[in-house]
């Protein structure tokens, strides 16, 4: 009996290990760190609800679901720092100047200039697309609905969408370096 108990704590310690090991690539693939620190805090969350009696049918989709709110928590805990730290900083910057404006006659940056010559080399599809894809407006819901309205519109599937939005944004990116490279 001795030994049927340690192979269960054995396993059960695997299983958290794994467990772990998956929030660490969800936060780290998200770009969040340390994505170690939000593991662990995501499993203690866990731990204390359960502890308290909460009951739950399906573990993981409930981990899964305590770790996007802990997700969202630390990206609005960082605007709000960064924020902050722009208010305090006393350098006279402000959020609003921050703000990046396209300019028709060319005034902006090198990067802005570059930027924009890149978008204009798009197929005009594939440039009106990039530019609904990133479009926000608070009247049709999130982004994420506004997205997967845009994929349903083209027939395509957001995941789909996703992955030309990807290709595009790399396109472009690359364009651009290499305009900056070339005007420097």
């Amino acid at each position: 009996m001795l030994r049927l108990l340690a192979d269960d704590e054995r396993l059960a310690a695997e299983r958290f290990m794994l467990v772990r090991a998956k929030l660490v690539t969800y936060f780290e693939g998200r770009r969040i760190s340390p994505a170690e620190d939000f593991a662990d805090e995501v499993l203690h969350r866990t731990a204390q609800k359960i502890a308290a009696g909460e009951k739950v049918e399906d573990i993981n989709r409930y981990i899964y679901g305590i770790a996007r709110f802990v997700r969202l928590e630390s990206h609005r805990r960082r605007a709000t720092e960064s924020i902050d730290e722009i208010t305090s900083a006393g350098d006279g910057l402000t959020p609003a100047s921050l703000r990046v404006e396209t300019r028709a006659d060319g005034s902006g940056s090198r990067m802005e200039n570059c930027l924009s010559e890149c978008l204009g080399k798009l197929p005009p599809d594939n440039k009106q697309v990039l530019l609904n894809y990133y479009a926000a407006d608070e009247r049709k819901g999130t982004h994420i609905e506004q997205r997967r309205a845009l994929a349903e519109r083209m027939g395509k599937s957001p995941g789909a969408l996703q992955k030309q939005i990807c290709l595009l944004r790399q396109k472009v990116s690359a364009c651009a370096k290499d305009c900056v490279k070339g005007s420097a």
